[in-house]
């Protein structure tokens, strides 16, 4: 059996990265990657539930290819619906998080709302993934170490594939022997 990455990670979050930095005008960063913060305004990006799979049930789906080496000619793949879920935060420093268009709320209200472009969904649907659920919008701003920092965050509820597969071979012979109708033959490779 030969399993393969199901979700490509690296798509899904190269994905969300995209829409994510482009709809903030900012830079984002994932909270799990090391390196430095940005300068404000910037957003994070946090992977916080999944790939959770939403169903026990999976759609079979089978292939042949003639030119895969002997044994590998047909491949069985079980593909299962699942959630990804992802917090993404805008954080803005002074003096722009006072500015009402440039605020942490304003720019997390206008990612969440790109969510429903048609560019972004298929941006999305080439990584493989849908949104389920966009989340609500909150301002959880916070006086933190370098002064008051606006902050305004939501959790987005992604649709992805589990897609696991194996594959198997042709049968190259078999034997059949039945006395009742006189066989007792070898088929296929011989």
């Amino acid at each position: 059996m030969t399993l393969s990455n199901p979700i490509s990670i690296e798509d899904f979050e190269n994905a969300v990265w995209e829409w994510f930095s482009a709809s903030i005008e900012a830079d984002a960063i994932w909270t799990n990657k090391s390196g430095p913060r940005p300068d404000y305004p910037y957003g994070t990006l946090k992977t916080i539930a999944g790939p959770t799979p939403a169903s026990p049930f999976f759609e079979p789906r089978t292939d042949t290819d003639l030119t895969r080496a002997a044994g590998s000619e047909v491949r069985f793949i079980a593909c299962v619906p699942c959630a990804m879920t992802v917090s993404c935060q805008v954080l803005v420093g002074r003096p722009d998080g006072n500015v009402p268009d440039l605020s942490a709320l304003n720019l997390a209200t206008r990612a969440l709302a790109r969510l429903g472009l048609p560019t972004v969904q298929a941006a999305f649907r080439t990584a493989g993934i849908s949104v389920q659920n966009p989340g609500t919008v909150s301002d959880i701003s916070a006086i933190v170490n370098d002064g008051d920092v606006k902050r305004a965050g939501f959790d987005v509820v992604f649709n992805a594939a589990l897609n696991l597969e194996e594959y198997t071979g042709y049968i190259a012979k078999i034997d059949a022997e039945s006395t009742e109708l006189g066989i007792d033959q070898e088929f296929g490779d011989v």
